[in-house]
């Protein structure tokens, strides 16, 4: 069948949503997926404008590709299987997130819970505050931005990490850890334009495709390349 909005319309979901075989006329609507046990998310190639997700109670799962023009991400538990494309915003703000494929968007921003990247990433702009951080591939950003203290970041052991300006600012007491996944073998860093590192523990980065990372009133782990 057919669903069709024909503007800011907004569509509550609390059971499992199913395109298959069926149309979506997004509009500039809302889907809400807002259930109170397990849900399951199949789009079918359909394309949302906006997307959120706060099931608080269970977890969420899409169980192929997804795109939208925004998506708010909430709740306890979110598992995207397929990939993910967001062509403005896509904001996280969840006890557990698990991107299977690869994830695209303009702004990234995380404001709480882990996040474990299965794909590559691209996106203009990085920003997280807050939770660990686990890449299983590349990651492309114009800038990526951490001010998340006592959060450890994983990078896959041999990825390339592209990155035009970076930022990393944890705290005395709470260093932002930045580890590859199989030590020690490299994870390696590309930084085009600017850096600002501040109260980081780094070890088996090689950053030598970049600028020169000159961290501040932080911890050398060893085996880092290009770190002054």
């Amino acid at each position: 069948g057919a669903l069709s909005a024909s503007g800011t319309e907004t569509l509550t979901v609390g059971g499992d949503l199913d395109f298959t075989g069926g149309s979506f006329q997004r509009a500039a609507s809302m889907v809400r997926i807002v259930g109170n046990a397990a849900q399951q998310v199949t789009s079918d190639s359909n394309v949302y404008y906006g997307l959120t997700v706060s099931n608080t109670a269970a977890a969420v799962t899409f169980d192929d590709a997804v795109a939208a023009t925004n998506l708010a991400i909430g709740g306890s538990s979110v598992n995207f299987l397929g990939d993910v494309s967001v062509a403005s915003r896509l904001q996280t703000d969840v006890a557990n997130v698990r991107f299977g494929g690869a994830v695209g968007a303009a702004r990234f921003a995380h404001s709480g819970g882990d996040l474990v990247f299965g794909g590559a990433v691209t996106a203009l702009a990085f920003v997280t505050g807050a939770g660990d951080l686990s890449f299983s591939n590349n990651l492309t950003a114009t800038d990526f931005r951490c001010a998340a203290p006592g959060v450890t970041v994983q990078f896959k052991a041999g990825a390339d990490y592209s990155v035009t300006n970076l930022q990393l600012h944890g705290v005395s007491n709470g260093l932002i850890v930045l580890r590859s996944s199989a030590s020690p073998t490299p994870w390696r860093l590309n930084v085009s334009r600017w850096a600002s590192v501040a109260h980081v523990d780094a070890q088996d980065s090689d950053a030598s495709g970049g600028l020169t990372i000159v961290p501040v009133l932080s911890q050398n782990s060893g085996n880092n390349t290009n770190w002054d």
